[in-house]
């Protein structure tokens, strides 16, 4: 499964992630399509979580990796 994971625009070292984990997509094409289409609604979401911080880049990353990405490994 595949996931959706919005990349903050931040000023520190530390970037911060908004990942969309309740919307699994089968496969990285349709999770890729899929933020590619609604890049707009995706971005305003990732932003309203953040106090209106801007998005940098959106990503679809394998779900089994969030836990690598939430405590800081290298993916």
């Amino acid at each position: 499964m595949w996931i959706i994971v919005a990349a903050m625009l931040t000023a520190g070292p530390m970037t911060q992630m908004y990942a969309f984990i309740a919307y699994p997509f089968p496969d990285r094409i349709s999770c890729k399509a899929f933020a590619q289409l609604n890049y707009t609604m995706v971005a305003t979401i990732a932003s309203s979580e953040f106090d209106g911080q801007e998005v940098e880049q959106i990503y679809c990353v394998p779900k089994d990796m969030i836990n690598e990405m939430r405590f800081g490994k290298n993916i």
